[in-house]
């Protein structure tokens, strides 16, 4: 399966939802369900924040002597402490690299420059990168990296759930503290979820992933 039909059809699956908060643990089963891993496991360890806030590490277990296929396994590593709005960062993070799960290997953060570009910019709301051009940027693999923040927003978020909440927003009956709360995501991004322009935004991100690979990467 291509990895941007993966991210579309989960899209489109939590799109549906029309109640906050949405459960990581309902992303990550629903990758699973999709096919793209065989287990995948949560942590916490302590980490340093302010350099990165989670990891990825996929790997493969021997099923044993009856079975030749391995399982397939990922482990999603969360820094246990995020300073304010811990819990609600921690849940952006973990969606986010759940998302990662599905990305085809032309477009991961192979490099070590393309790394760097992600510690540098990591913990950074989306708005404070680019401004206005959000898909502004000199290596596919940043703006992949990217996409799955936004990606993120949009699963935590879900349109069902987006499109009343902007009119309450617009309307000032509901503060972006009040939607961060029943979101459960940091508050400097209800503005940017909120924004008219949000949705449009995830239509061309998932566009961008079509591009790609009608332009020759891999599944």
């Amino acid at each position: 399966v291509y990895w941007s039909v993966l991210i579309a059809a989960l899209i489109q699956h939590f799109d549906a939802y029309t109640e906050l908060h949405v459960d990581v643990n309902n992303v990550r089963d629903k990758l699973v369900e999709l096919g793209v891993e065989d287990e995948i496991t949560f942590h916490f360890p302590k980490m340093e924040p302010g350099r990165i806030r989670g990891l990825l590490d996929r790997w493969e277990r021997p099923s044993g002597v009856y079975s030749a296929d391995p399982t397939l396994v990922a482990d999603i590593i969360i820094a246990a402490d995020m300073g304010e709005e811990t819990e609600y960062w921690q849940r952006l993070v973990a969606v986010k690299e759940l998302l990662h799960l599905a990305d085809c290997a032309d477009l991961s953060a192979e490099s070590a420059e393309a790394v760097n570009v992600l510690f540098r910019n990591f913990a950074l709301p989306p708005e404070l990168r680019y401004g206005k051009k959000p898909l502004t940027t000199n290596t596919n693999s940043y703006l992949n990296d990217e996409t799955r923040f936004y990606l993120a927003l949009a699963v935590l978020v879900p349109l069902g759930c987006r499109v009343p909440l902007r009119q309450l927003y617009k309307a000032e009956r509901l503060r972006a503290a009040e939607i961060a709360d029943l979101a459960k995501i940091p508050e400097r991004f209800i503005p940017e979820v909120m924004g008219d322009h949000f949705d449009l935004v995830i239509e061309n991100f998932l566009a961008w992933e079509e591009d790609t690979i009608a332009n020759g990467h891999g599944k």
